[in-house]
């Protein structure tokens, strides 16, 4: 397949006309080509590698949900350890407390039973 595209370079190409200055009239079209496909190749590349990102970026946000999510139910289990310990606690004074008011009753020989 052939096909033929022209165009031609502005003043603000003056680096491209400077490049091509210096290249045979007969050996520019080909250079065009190349530099044509290199320039394809890595607008394709990077269009993968964005995508690729992306993707990677969708990955970390959803670790970071769930460590989030990890972070809040550790922080209610904390919590819930800590009112079970305060509970546990209660409990404890409380039973001392009654014994203590039993062993002080049963030293006057009151028994509650």
């Amino acid at each position: 397949m052939s096909l033929k595209i022209t165009f031609r370079l502005t003043d603000e190409d003056a680096e491209l006309v400077a490049l091509f200055k210096n290249v045979r009239s007969s050996g520019r079209s080909e250079m065009i080509r190349r530099m044509l496909k290199f320039a394809y190749r890595k607008a394709v590349e990077e269009d993968k590698i964005n995508q690729q990102l992306e993707r990677l970026e969708q990955v970390l946000s959803d670790i970071n949900g769930r460590l989030l999510d990890v972070e809040k139910k550790l922080a209610e289990g904390v919590v819930v350890s800590q009112i079970q310990h305060q509970q546990e606690q209660e409990m404890k004074r409380q039973t001392s407390v009654r014994e203590s008011a039993e062993a002080l009753l049963q030293s006057f020989g009151m028994d509650l039973d």
